[in-house]
């Protein structure tokens, strides 16, 4: 590869990399499908790993391998925050191109400081369709859920949303007490074999077996839902 020294060059080199990404997936089009599975999955266990961490919790341990294969289901709007991460990216791509067209049409000769800043730019050596996959497969929808994370974590805590009364098949023990019953618990996830619960009157969270719960029923619900 010679030398990227301009914005048109470097342009030409986009154009020449998307070509060789589009006859490669053209006879790989599986390959799409694995890649955003990968994202959607590493996002899915960053938002786990983040959530367990506001309450003190090592969810990512407790995952089965089905969860492990499904993890972004633990919130579904982490595929929606790619989707509209890719159009605006794509559009920004596009009217930079337009713009060094124009520039390039006027043929301004630049010097000193600005001819130096314009020919060794830091992102010249770095493949622009990797930038352009970057910012529109992998960094929103990761950004994305850790923020939701935090966000979802100061919810519960705030116990905003759906509660629970639990009985249970067998008794544990919760603050050195031997309880069948434990009232007003707020969900923040759920795996195959387990679902943490935090207790907004104990200020602490639990983990309980699926098969230690004789019965699950919602005891209040925030006003606005």
């Amino acid at each position: 590869m010679n030398k990227i020294t301009s914005d048109i060059a470097y342009l030409d080199w986009f154009k020449r990399s998307s070509r060789k990404l589009f006859v490669f997936l053209y006879f790989q089009p599986g390959l799409v499908l694995s890649i955003l599975y990968l994202v959607m999955s590493l996002s899915g266990l960053l938002y786990l790993f983040v959530l367990g961490r506001e309450f003190g919790l090592e969810i990512v341990k407790y995952l089965e391998l089905t969860d492990f294969l499904m993890t972004f289901l633990a919130t579904p709007s982490i595929p929606l925050a790619q989707l509209a991460a890719i159009t605006p990216t794509f559009i920004a791509f596009y009217f930079s191109f337009k713009f060094v067209e124009k520039e390039k049409q006027k043929r301004v000769v630049l010097t000193g400081w600005k001819s130096w800043l314009l020919t060794n730019r830091l992102f010249y050596k770095i493949n622009p369709l990797v930038l352009v996959l970057f910012t529109t497969l992998f960094l929103p929808p990761i950004l994305y859920a850790g923020l939701f994370a935090k966000d979802e974590a100061q919810r519960i805590i705030s116990s905003e949303g759906e509660r629970y009364d639990l009985d249970l098949v067998n008794p544990v023990i919760v603050n050195k007490k031997i309880i069948l019953e434990i009232k007003e618990l707020s969900v923040i996830t759920e795996t195959e074999r387990f679902i943490f619960f935090y207790s907004s009157n104990q200020k602490q969270s639990l983990i309980v077996t699926r098969d230690n719960i004789a019965s699950m029923h919602i005891t209040s619900q925030n006003p606005d839902n």
